[in-house]
């Protein structure tokens, strides 16, 4: 049985390369056959890892668009992707020691479609970013905090700007925090 993954030469930025091998089979418990796994390529990807880094570097670095253009990757595949080294990433987070956050939200596109970003203000770094503008942000928010290692009544200190849900969900989940008003966003 032969299987073919998308590999790109570090040499070579145009074109593409396919890395082809023969894999190993054996005859599973149900009379089905089993692969085994290979070292260079994540189950069920379709690329080597080599392939993914270089695909990962782009995204970090230009606009997300762009990059199946010139990789040649259906924009499906490189999303599920990135989702998946996202989620790796977001599963190893540590949270605790975060004191002070800013909340503010942004307009996915033309129109009323938002999504409310949650920055730790001590480091400098997006923690958290929920779909919307309303205070059950901040609920999603604390129940995120939780997961990593931190309990929201340690937040000390949180910057929003006046409106009215952001100060509720402050209110409701986040007891011990003072808010200070930023309406000019400086601190985020």
């Amino acid at each position: 049985m032969e299987r073919c993954f998308k590999h790109q030469d570090r040499q070579v930025l145009v074109g593409e390369a396919q890395f082809c091998s023969l894999l190993i089979a054996a005859f599973g418990p149900d009379n089905g056959i089993l692969q085994i796994d290979v070292p260079w390529a994540r189950e069920g990807a379709g690329f080597t890892f080599l392939f993914e880094y270089f695909a990962m570097t782009m995204v970090r670095e230009m606009p997300v668009n762009r990059v199946p253009q010139i990789i040649n990757v259906d924009d499906n595949k490189l999303w599920r992707m990135m989702h998946y080294y996202t989620d790796a990433a977001r599963q190893k987070e540590d949270y605790s020691g975060v004191k002070q956050i800013g909340v503010d939200e942004t307009s996915k596109a033309k129109g009323h479609d938002y999504v409310s970003l949650f920055v730790d203000l001590g480091k400098k770094r997006t923690i958290f970013v929920a779909e919307g503008k309303g205070s059950e942000t901040m609920a999603a928010f604390t129940e995120d905090f939780k997961e990593h290692h931190d309990n929201p009544h340690d937040i000390i200190d949180v910057s929003i700007d006046m409106s009215p849900a952001f100060i509720k969900g402050v209110e409701e989940n986040l007891p011990n925090a003072a808010i200070t008003f930023d309406k000019y966003h400086i601190s985020i």
